[in-house]
Formats: structure tokens, C-alpha cells, sequence
């Protein structure tokens, strides 16, 4: 942050094209492939840094650390293993950074991250019943929490083409 020019935003949209697939020709389950576990997963993050002067920096930052997203088929050859798994998570929080001299930086930021899980898989219920379909076993769980990082920058020389001036 301390290295631009002039306060910058960025949106950084994303669209993943998922195509899990699980090839089996003998299962002792039975059952089929799965069919595709994948879909079409809406990403990406957003991105300011606002400049309040040539060494201060303030910005915020939105965006996704990770995240999963697979279904299978409920017939598929795995599905006492999984049949659904979907984690989400979204951060997002101010930050800063100050330049200290030619060379030397230091930044921060504080952030609340959202996490969501959502895990399911089939119980083989035909072990003790015979011709009885299967069960479920699912685990939903969300939870926040807070947390923040620190970094310094070095520039080891001067002359960087993205380096910014002391006077603009």
C-alpha cells in the first residue's frame, strides 16, 4: 500500500468451473460414479487503498481465503464417505500502512472472518436391516472470529518502477 501513487481500488471477480468427477467399475457398496460433484462457483474479493498522504496508507479489503464445494449423486459408490461438502468463508476488514523512510515499511490489518461447513454423508443402514434405505449423517456448523495481521516491507534498492515518491 505504501509503494502506490495515488488511492487505487481493485474488484477482483472470479467465476470457478468446478468438474469433479469419480470414476469407479466395481464398488462393494454398488452404486454409480457420483455424476459431476462439481457446479459453477460464484468468487473473487474487492480491494481499496485510500492515499492520505505519501507515507500513510489506509485501506479495506473483502474477499474468500478457501473454500469447497462438491455434491455427488446419492447412489455414487462413496457416499458412506461423503455425498455433500461445502465450506464457505468470507473476510474482510481495514488495514494500514506507513512508510518510515526510502527503504523501510510497516503495515497491519484487523479482520472478522465468517466460516460456514456443511458436511453430509449416507449410513449404510442395510448392515442391521436388510433392503432398508440409507441414512444420513449430516454436520452443519458457522462460527465468526476476529484476527489481524503485521509485515514489513524492505526495498533493497532504489529506483523500483512501482516505488512510489516522497514528493508528488
Amino acid at each position: 500500500m505504501t509503494r502506490l501513487k495515488q488511492s487505487e481500488f481493485l474488484a477482483g471477480p472470479q467465476v470457478l468451473v468446478v468438474d469433479i468427477k469419480f470414476d469407479t467399475e466395481q464398488s462393494s457398496f454398488g452404486g454409480g460414479n457420483g455424476g459431476n460433484a462439481g457446479g459453477v462457483v460464484p468468487a473473487g474479493g474487492l480491494f481499496y487503498v485510500h492515499k492520505v498522504n505519501p507515507d500513510l496508507a489506509l485501506g479495506f479489503s473483502a474477499g474468500s481465503y478457501l473454500g469447497l464445494g462438491l455434491e455427488f449423486d446419492d447412489d455414487w459408490a462413496g457416499r458412506y464417505f461423503v455425498t455433500k461438502g461445502e465450506l464457505v468463508t468470507m473476510a474482510a476488514g481495514p488495514s494500514i500502512g506507513y512508510r518510515l523512510n526510502e527503504q523501510w515499511s510497516i503495515g497491519g490489518s484487523v479482520f472478522a472472518l465468517y466460516g460456514e461447513l456443511d458436511q453430509r454423508a449416507a449410513i449404510n443402514n442395510s448392515v442391521t436391516d436388510p433392503g432398508t434405505p440409507d441414512g444420513e449423517l449430516r454436520f452443519q456448523q458457522d462460527d465468526w472470529n476476529v484476527g489481524g495481521t503485521l509485515g514489513v516491507l524492505y526495498e533493497p534498492y532504489c529506483g523500483h518502477p512501482f516505488r512510489s515518491e516522497r514528493t508528488q
